[in-house]
């Protein structure tokens, strides 16, 4: 689609729902500009490559260039197939670092 919102090309949804998608789309991806804008005044670092939004049924990828924005709409992986997440999560580190606090109990 165009950044007027006039969808260009679209496959295997109909006209309507790809409408639907592109307004929505654009005012995600506007409204996040403009929270990024206020969170990071500096340019360069409010700059946005793309949005990814995944559910438990689809994933939708954003990316905006220029006058066009490309539109990914996709099923989302099963659980079980997802990729690993790099690096440990929140509560692994938080556990993690509560069990080597633990003193040792002398025998």
């Amino acid at each position: 689609m165009n950044n007027d919102g006039i969808v260009v090309k679209y496959e295997n949804l109909e006209y309507k729902e790809a409408i639907m998608h592109a307004y929505h789309v654009l005012s995600l991806y506007g409204r996040t500009k403009k929270h990024l804008q206020k969170l990071f005044p500096d340019p360069n670092d409010s700059e946005i490559e793309w949005l990814r939004l995944r559910t438990k049924v689809h994933e939708m990828i954003i990316a905006q260039h220029l006058r066009f924005t490309l539109v990914v709409l996709q099923q989302a992986e099963a659980a079980d197939t997802a990729p690993e997440p790099i690096g440990r999560g929140v509560e692994e580190a938080a556990n993690g670092a509560k069990e080597e606090e633990k003193p040792v109990a002398a025998t």
